[in-house]
Order: structure tokens, then C-alpha cells, then sequence
């Protein structure tokens, strides 16, 4: 039982943490100055954000939205 609870409680947090990053990821694509409105429009759609905020120079934070992703995503098809 208790590796079930640890099991959800990791998956929660790396969803929380994923979360955090893709909200501060969209405020920073859309609120940059230098990019289109079509690329603005664009961000709206979550596998392309981590490529939009990369392009517009915001690589950790696109980094981590894939590492959290496929950490999330491994977890989930492992539970």
C-alpha cells in the first residue's frame, strides 16, 4: 500500500511541477515583445510551447517542460 501512495504522491508532484513550468513558459512566450501573433497563438498549444519558449531564448525552461513531460509520462506507463 505504501508504494502506491509514494507512487501517486511522485506522479502529483512531477504534474504540479509541469504545471508551474508550462504556465511561467506561456507568460514568457506571450508576453515577448519579438514574437508574431501567429507564433503568440501558436503557444497556446502545449507540444509546441516548449519549441516556441526555446526559440525565444528560454532553453532551461523549455528543457525542463521535457524533462517533466517524459518524467511524468514514464511514470505513468510504469503505474
Amino acid at each position: 500500500m505504501a508504494a502506491i501512495g509514494l507512487w501517486l504522491l511522485c506522479a502529483t508532484l512531477l504534474l504540479a511541477a509541469l504545471a508551474v513550468t508550462h504556465a511561467a513558459l506561456l507568460v514568457a512566450v506571450v508576453t515577448d515583445p519579438s514574437r508574431t501573433t501567429r507564433e503568440r497563438l501558436l503557444a497556446l498549444v502545449p507540444v509546441l510551447l516548449p519549441w516556441l519558449a526555446y526559440r525565444s531564448g528560454r532553453r532551461a525552461g523549455a528543457i525542463a517542460w521535457v524533462a517533466l513531460a517524459l518524467g511524468y509520462t514514464l511514470l505513468r506507463m510504469l503505474g
